[in-house]
Formats: structure tokens, sequence, C-alpha cells
């Protein structure tokens, strides 16, 4: 960092203090503030006055706005969990946990970024937290959604869940893993914040899987249909007549439908390759 100071006549010296490292780092972030301290506890004369600047300074500063904006994110988020998941399932527990088990995968992924197991900075940490709750909330919403289907058609408990599971894993591993391995491919990207960000959120996700698929059956399996309480008639909408023609739809003519998406999704993505790259 640049201690500028400047007297009332109007003169200013400039005091270089290198730091060997990178400027937007948790270490940047210390060594600046404790250079601050130092110009804030600092017994200079009268009229002269001492700011922080340079590069250093800005990482500072911008490590702190991150930061905050890293936990509004997370505040967010999980507020809009909640409100999403009271809404779909009318019941509190049945909402708590999908939303618990996801929250102690989070918890384990930001104690491995503190150690140091993996590259992030602040501003990776936020997109870690966001996609963790987003996908792990999916997964955990069809694996109940299945487990509801066969306590209705009768089967007990321990053997609904284990149906549940059975009938879901292949589309949640499917889903983590094609998630996994495209962020996984962002190493090989030349923008810093891209290479060190995928394969950070990538390691968030496999761990928000797994909670999915051993904790989240577990507490299902504690609770049992308790669970549900007092929520009546999940699942309902679309149920008779929208989700059965989608269905039929899809199983009968499965390439042409595979033809339709692709053609849809084309279309964003040819105009995304001509975008030019704005960094602002």
């Amino acid at each position: 960092p640049l201690i500028s100071e400047s007297s009332r006549g109007g003169q200013a010296a400039l005091v270089s203090v290198g730091i060997g490292m990178n400027f937007i780092t948790r270490r940047a972030e210390l060594a600046v503030g404790e250079v601050r301290r130092v110009v804030r506890d600092a017994d200079l004369p009268d009229g002269l006055r001492a700011s922080v600047t340079g590069s250093a300074g800005f990482g500072h500063d911008y490590v702190q706005a991150t930061r905050r904006s890293h936990d509004r994110s997370l505040w967010v988020t999980l507020v809009a969990v909640v409100g999403i998941l009271l809404v779909v399932y009318r019941a509190p527990v049945a909402s708590m946990i999908p939303l618990g088990a996801i929250s102690i995968a989070a918890f384990v992924v930001m104690r491995l970024l503190n150690i140091g197991l993996f590259e992030a900075g602040i501003a990776q940490r936020t997109f870690v937290v966001v996609l963790i709750y987003g996908a792990g909330i999916d997964y955990s919403l069809l694996l109940i959604s299945r487990y509801r289907e066969f306590l209705d058609s009768g089967a007990p408990s321990p053997v609904a869940i284990a149906a549940a599971q059975d009938a879901t894993a292949g589309a949640i591993l499917a889903s983590a893993g094609t998630d996994a391995a495209g962020l996984f491919m962002l190493a090989f990207a030349d923008f810093s914040i891209s290479s060190t960000t995928g394969p950070t959120v990538a390691m968030g996700l496999v761990i928000a899987l797994v909670s999915v698929v051993t904790l989240v059956p577990a507490l299902i399996g504690i609770i049992g249909p308790r669970m549900f309480w007092p929520g009546k008639g999940m699942g309902q909408v679309g149920r008779r007549r929208l989700w059965p023609a989608v269905a039929r739809a899809v199983t009968a003519r499965p390439g042409l439908v595979m033809f339709v998406a692709l053609v849809a999704l084309a279309v964003p993505a040819g105009w995304g390759a001509t975008q030019e790259w704005v960094y602002d």
C-alpha cells in the first residue's frame, strides 16, 4: 500500500510499503489493516493527515465489501429457501429436514475453505453457498416427493424411503455429476477467478450430494410420516392431467423432444457466444 501524507502547505509524501502477496487475499487484508492501525494510532503533527491507498488498499476495501455481500446473499438464500419449502410442503418439519441437512453441508464446506483445503476468495464462497443450497434443496425435493408417493401407495415408511432412494438415485447422481464435471472444466479457464471458483464450487456440490443421499434419508427414516404434519394434499397441482400428459409426450417421442429442446437452447447459446466480455 501507499501511505500518503499531506500538510496544510500543500506538500505531500508517499511512502511505499510492499506486500509480497496477491492484493485481494485474506493475508493482504490483514496486512493493510495493520498498516491502517499504525497510521491511525500515529502521533502526527497538527495539520498532517495520513491515508492508505494503492492496490492493496483497494483490495482491503474490496474484500470487506465482498464479505458484506456474502453475508447478505447467505441470509437472502436462507429466507428464499425456507419460503419455498414452506409453500411446497406446508409442513414445518418437512421443510426443516432438507434445510438442516444442506446447512450442515454448507458448514462443512466453509470449514474446509477456512483451513485452506481449496483455494477460494470471499466472492467464490458466495457462489459456493448459493449453489449448495440451490442444488441440495432441489435433490432433496425430488427424494422427499418420491417418498411421499410411496407412502400414499400404502408402503410402510422404511420401505417407502428405501424405494424413494432407489427411484431417485440415478437422477440425482446424474444431475450432480453433470454439474460437477462442468464446474471442474473451469479449472482450464484463463481467467483466474473462474479457474479457482469452478473446482471449489464442484467440491461443495459433491459434499451437498453426500448430505442428500445420507443425512436426508436418515432424518426421514427417523421422523417418518410425521414430518408432513399438518400438510394436506401436497403435490396435487397438475397431477391428474398436466404431468401425465408431459410424461406421455416425452416417452412417446423422446427423440423429437430432445431435438426441440436442443434447438431452443441453441438460440441463447449462439447469442451468448457473440457477446463481448465486460468486467464492469
